[in-house]
C-alpha cells in the first residue's frame, strides 16, 4: 500500500511541475510613476519587461516533525538538543539581566545613601555635632578624626559607585 501511495505521489508531482512549467510566466516592470509592477501579462506600451524564473526552488524551511516512530529520530534529537541550547542560552541571559537589574538597583541605593550623608555633613561643617551614649545620656563630641574618616567613606562611596553620572 504504502509502495503504491508513493508511485502515484510522484507520478502526480511529476505531471504537476510539467504542466507549471508550460503555463505559467511572470513579469516584472516599472509602470509609468516609477513603482514595480508583476503580472502574468507583459503590459502593453513601451516599457522594459523582465520575465522572472518562478521554477527557481523555494528558500529552505524548517523541517516538519515527523510522527514518533516514523522519520530522521537523529534530525529529531538533534532539533530537541537545539531547542534545549536556546532555552539554557534564554535562561542565561534571563538570570543576568537580573542580576543587573539588580546590581544596578544596589548602586542606585548606595549613591542615595551616600548622597544623603554628605548633605549632612556638609550641614554641620564648622559646627561641633555631639554623641549620645544610650546607656549613660552623657554627650561627647565627634571628633575630627572620626568626622574626616566619614567624608573619605562617602568620598569612596560615591567614586566605586559612579553616582555622579546617575
Amino acid at each position: 500500500m504504502d509502495k503504491r501511495f508513493k508511485f502515484l505521489f510522484l507520478i502526480f508531482l511529476a505531471f504537476g511541475v510539467s504542466v507549471a512549467d508550460a503555463q505559467i510566466r511572470v513579469y516584472r516592470w516599472k509602470d509609468k510613476d516609477g513603482r514595480t509592477v508583476v503580472g502574468e501579462k507583459p503590459p502593453e506600451g513601451n516599457f522594459t519587461v523582465e520575465e522572472i524564473d518562478v521554477n527557481e526552488p523555494p528558500p529552505p524551511s524548517k523541517p516538519a516533525a515527523t510522527p514518533r516512530g516514523r522519520g530522521n529520530s537523529s534530525a529529531l534529537g538533534d532539533m530537541k538538543k537545539e531547542e534545549a541550547a536556546l532555552d539554557a542560552r534564554m535562561e542565561a541571559r534571563r538570570r543576568s539581566e537580573a542580576l543587573a537589574e539588580q546590581a544596578s538597583e544596589k548602586r542606585r541605593l548606595a549613591c542615595a545613601d551616600a548622597k544623603a550623608r554628605q548633605a549632612y555633613v556638609d550641614s554641620v561643617r564648622g559646627r561641633t555635632v555631639w554623641r549620645t551614649d544610650p546607656a549613660t545620656g552623657e554627650q561627647t563630641p565627634i571628633p575630627d578624626s572620626e568626622r574626616a574618616a566619614t567624608e573619605a567613606d562617602i568620598s569612596r562611596t560615591m567614586r566605586e559607585n559612579a553616582c555622579e553620572e546617575m
